[in-house]
């Protein structure tokens, strides 16, 4: 019996260094280009005053 490519195909490994911490000059900028009531900016308020995972504030809004 044959093995299936996927059998034997090598994990890949990708060095990365990661995404970069938002300094407060990133912060600032975004929040002067999104203005108060936008979708993204109350996405962006959440995220970084709560500390959630993008998977958990997505359960804050419930089923609407």
């Amino acid at each position: 019996m044959t093995r299936g490519a996927v059998v034997v195909a090598k994990k890949v490994r990708l060095k990365t260094t990661g995404h970069r911490t938002w300094s407060e000059e990133d912060i600032t900028k975004f929040r002067k280009h999104h203005e108060v009531g936008t979708p993204l900016r109350l996405a962006f308020e959440v995220l970084l005053h709560t500390g959630l995972r993008r998977s958990d504030a997505v359960r804050l809004a419930g089923s609407t």
